[in-house]
């Protein structure tokens, strides 16, 4: 802990500069409280209270970066419509810079939204969750052209983020095309594509599904991971483990990242995102890679203990470390 404790104390990421790209998404929550049972079918009427919306999916990696006071630039793809423009406000109104971000009229904006109800008096929890997305990959013209704004870009920036949530924004052979930055990873089921990336950051259930098996045991996970990091030609890939911590494999050695804080979870959304941003932030500013995870994680505890996406704050990492 005293280890961490010097890691945290002197964290200042207001210099350092991130690029990311990835699969935009704007969450909403519906917020409501419930009373009783519909006679229509066996589920809860609610009573609708208010609703918030937030940056999502790759935006949430943002939100975070420019939370944690990074200088941020994201690129994606957004649709030309009512909630791609607020989406765009919200990342603005961050301090994000969005320059690099396509909007089109051919495709929707991809939305999420959480409806979260509980008794009078009682806590709200996610009881429903509706998706808009788009049913098709963007054009290939354009996302040619916004890997090749990335690609030159990315010489201005301390570290860059591609973020893949599966919509079609990001090209993986950026990793081997991007040099002199570290290149962060992090893809729904397609991190093998990623080829020569500083570091993949897969879930357990991610890296399962590579590996086509359960991982049962610190040893499985292990050799998953070694096997993914050598097949990708990657520099090391960190497996995020919730309650268990995370898993760092570099190529001559694993290590154990121990998990921060308790299990007291209010809710898992975007935590992942959390745990992303900070360690390519972390990584940015200097930061071994075991180092970078362990400060990771923390902000992963932040997040969890928050309902919705919740872009964690550097104050609130050293914050949770001094109370342990």
């Amino acid at each position: 802990m005293s280890d961490l404790i010097g890691l945290v104390e002197g964290l200042d990421f207001s210099g350092c500069r991130v690029l990311l790209l990835g699969d935009l998404v704007l969450d909403r929550s519906i917020f409501g409280t419930t009373r009783r049972v519909s006679r229509e079918a066996p589920i809860p009427v609610v009573q609708y209270a208010s609703e918030a919306s937030a940056p999502g999916g790759a935006a949430n990696v943002a939100a975070n970066l420019a939370s944690l006071g990074a200088q941020v630039s994201v690129a994606g793809v957004v649709g030309d419509d009512q909630r791609g423009e607020e989406l765009l406000d919200c990342l603005k109104r961050l301090g994000a810079d969005t320059g690099l971000t396509r909007s089109v009229s051919n495709r929707p904006t991809t939305v999420k939204t959480r409806v979260f109800a509980g008794g009078v008096g009682t806590v709200r929890q996610q009881v429903l969750r509706l998706d808009h997305e788009p049913i098709s990959v963007p054009d290939p013209t354009l996302l040619s052209s916004l890997a090749v704004a990335v690609h030159e870009a990315s010489s201005e920036f301390d570290a860059v983020i591609l973020s893949d949530y599966g919509y079609g924004a990001v090209d993986p052979t950026l990793c081997h095309r991007i040099e002199g930055v570290p290149v962060v990873v992090d893809s729904r089921m397609q991190l093998r594509q990623f080829a020569g990336a500083h570091t993949l950051k897969p879930n357990l259930s991610e890296l399962e599904h590579i590996a086509g098996r359960d991982l049962l045991t610190t040893s499985d996970i292990a050799k998953a991971a070694e096997s993914l990091r050598t097949n990708a030609e990657a520099g090391s890939v960190l497996v995020t483990l919730g309650r268990d911590g995370m898993l760092l494999c570099e190529a001559d050695q694993v290590q154990a990242v121990p998990v921060f804080g308790d299990d007291e979870i209010a809710d898992v959304t975007g935590a992942g995102d959390s745990v992303l941003a900070t360690y390519a932030l972390a990584l940015g500013s200097g930061m071994h890679r075991f180092d970078a995870a362990r400060v990771a994680t923390v902000a992963g505890a932040v997040a969890v203990n928050h309902y919705g996406t919740h872009a964690v704050r550097t104050a609130e990492i050293k914050e949770a470390v001094r109370h342990g």
